[in-house]
């Protein structure tokens, strides 16, 4: 879907290419190195990724991107001890991330139908940002899994009340 409604292949190409010359101008980049990460991924290569994910977190031991695009990939890969470890590492290094980490520990315990523990990944992110709209659909998305279903749509509801620019007409 990216790669062909929201910004084409032209688009990915050019960005694909972008992060080369970057590298190829300052070897001691860490962000054109993440970047390619999700482009091996897009590309069918998550060996490569990984492998760039393991040097990565050797070279640049303190990039917050660094543990962001590793918990991810470790997430999709389903390996989700090492997504929470990695994202507990971030916030050790980017305690400002709470937000982010927070919303996506609460996906992964969505996942495995932990509904409190999701719930409470999301009391945290919420106590620094209550009105956050992805924080606030989780939360949603656990209401509706616990069967709350009135509860959910009513957040849900809210949510697209007040986030208008989240759905299209």
């Amino acid at each position: 879907y990216a790669l062909t409604r929201m910004a084409g292949l032209d688009h990915y190409a050019k960005a694909k290419a972008c992060f080369d010359r970057a590298i190829e101008l300052d070897k001691n980049l860490v962000e054109p190195r993440v970047r390619m990460i999700y482009i091996d991924l897009i590309e069918g290569r998550s060996e490569e990724a990984r492998q760039q994910i393991r040097r990565l977190l050797r070279w640049a031991p303190n990039e917050p991107s660094v543990y962001s695009v590793a918990a991810y990939v470790y997430r999709v890969s389903g390996q989700f001890d090492r997504a929470f470890a990695a994202w507990d590492r971030l916030l050790k290094i980017s305690p400002t991330d709470i937000v982010y980490a927070t919303s996506n520990r609460a996906r992964i315990y969505i996942y495995k139908r932990d509904y409190d523990k999701a719930e409470a990944e999301l009391a945290t992110g919420l106590a620094f940002e209550p009105h956050h709209p992805l924080l606030r659909t989780y939360a949603a998305v656990v209401d509706y899994y616990r069967g709350q279903i009135e509860k959910a749509t009513m957040a849900m509801e809210d949510v697209l009340a007040k986030n208008p620019e989240l759905h299209s007409q």
